[in-house]
């Protein structure tokens, strides 16, 4: 029998960085209740995190001490598994352009799908935002090493500041952005 660290290891030679309790189950022919008693035990050793309920992304060594990979990396994986379509924006897209002045705390993300306002995942916090209809706007694709991000463009970024001012720190900070 092979263990979910070899499991693990084994699917990040192939670069897949993430997988499902039920898919891991299956691979390693154990119940589902083992499984998950073993990704337990490496989310306790700060391994894995687990972003949706059943979903998990392995935590690279390099980023362990952060409790998560980077929030560019995590998004195109976790709204793949949700299939929702999003988009980076706010005060986290208008870094992404160059116009914010000062690291953002949180990780804004404008999303078709209604998920809680805030994911926490170690020291990564990631701010949903949603909107009905993302169909018809301007967005790039932003390369990582998880696949590509979708970025809102520099227009949409500053009518968004201005849709949600109370999650850009108000008027005078969208402002300096601008």
């Amino acid at each position: 029998m092979q263990h979910l660290s070899t499991y693990i290891r084994d699917n990040r030679r192939y670069g897949k960085t993430y997988f499902g309790l039920q898919q891991a189950a299956s691979a390693l022919n154990v119940s589902p209740n083992a499984a998950r008693a073993a990704v337990h035990r490496l989310r306790a050793k700060g391994e894995l995190i687990s972003p949706a309920r059943g979903f998990y992304i392995t935590v690279p060594p390099e980023h362990q001490v952060n409790g998560s990979p980077p929030a560019a990396e995590v998004m195109p994986i976790l709204m793949k598994y949700l299939k929702a379509d999003y988009y980076v924006s706010l005060l986290t897209g208008a870094a992404y352009h160059g116009a914010a002045h000062q690291k953002v705390f949180y990780f804004q993300v404008v999303s078709n799908k209604r998920m809680g306002p805030i994911l926490r995942l170690g020291r990564l916090v990631i701010q949903f935002v949603y909107k009905k209809d993302l169909k018809g706007l301007p967005m790039r694709d932003w390369t990582v090493r998880s696949g590509y991000l979708k970025l809102g463009s520099p227009e949409l970024v500053a009518l968004d500041l201005f849709l949600y001012p109370d999650k850009c720190l108000g008027l005078n900070h969208i402002a300096t952005v601008l």
